[in-house]
């Protein structure tokens, strides 16, 4: 796997990171990279190993699996082969993989789409795609408001 990490301007793979720095927490969030060639058992699989390599590294970390945001009309215009269909199931697959494995699914999505589930226009930086930095609050707001229901 090839999934990396900045932590302090360095980068390291996932397992080095949760190895060297046993993080308490640790969120995986996808982005939409590869989503519209993946099936279901290659995404799964994939997903899986992230999961297990994660616990493996460092036993004692909390996992939370994120939801993959939405996206605007405006860049499904110039990416035809996503849809927030696709996205929404994929949003089950990995929602799924959180109950088989007992972890907590953060569904950030949902406070991202507006009422015709597409990325809320106020949420993205101008493409359609990546999270403005009011998109990116409203998610770290969510994000924890979960996390503190867990504390209590």
């Amino acid at each position: 796997l090839n999934a990396t990490v900045n932590i302090q301007k360095q980068e390291y793979s996932l397992s080095e990171a949760a190895q060297k720095f046993k993080p308490q927490r640790f969120i995986i969030t996808v982005g939409i990279n590869g989503l519209a060639s993946w099936n279901k058992e290659s995404f799964c699989r994939y997903y899986n190993r992230l999961i297990a390599m994660i616990q493996s590294a460092s036993p004692t970390t909390v996992i939370y699996l994120q939801s993959v945001y939405p996206i605007a009309p405006k860049a499904l215009e110039k990416l035809p082969k996503f849809s927030n269909q696709k996205i929404d199931t994929v949003n089950t697959w990995i929602c799924e993989m959180a109950s088989e494995h007992r972890i907590s699914y953060l569904n950030t999505a949902s406070v991202l789409k507006d009422a015709r589930g597409n990325l809320n226009e106020n949420f993205h930086n101008g493409d359609g795609r990546h999270l403005s930095c009011e998109g990116f609050n409203t998610m770290l707001r969510y994000v924890e408001n979960q996390l503190m229901k867990e504390l209590i």
